[in-house]
């Protein structure tokens, strides 16, 4: 089932791998032990992917993921991020905008 997986999203071995990486996360959390216990791959894979996804923001707080995974061309979001493990892609998130307001000393 696994290969069938990563066929019909036209991933190569290493894409595969990181994409257990992303859905380990989301389930058991973003301990790289845990996510190499539940993925079935080595933390020597997992620590530099657990790095990137920090880094990047798609991991971030207590063990939350910003991923927009289920939304409409979801599977476009996922593939996105699975890139950013590649390191062909790289996710920066935009400077908040100025309002022209001035903020307000508390």
């Amino acid at each position: 089932m696994a290969e069938e997986f990563r066929k019909a999203m036209g991933l190569t071995e290493k894409q595969y791998k990181n994409s257990l990486v992303l859905l380990a996360g989301v389930y058991v959390g973003h301990s790289d032990t845990r996510i190499a216990k539940f993925a079935g791959l080595s933390r020597g894979f997992v620590i530099p992917r657990k790095k990137k996804l920090l880094k990047a923001g798609i991991w971030y707080g207590d063990n939350l993921t910003n991923a927009q995974w289920c939304e409409k061309d979801g599977d476009v979001a996922f593939l996105l991020d699975i890139m950013v493990l590649d390191g062909t892609v790289e996710r920066v998130t935009a400077p908040e905008e100025e309002t022209g307001e001035e903020e307000e000393a508390h």
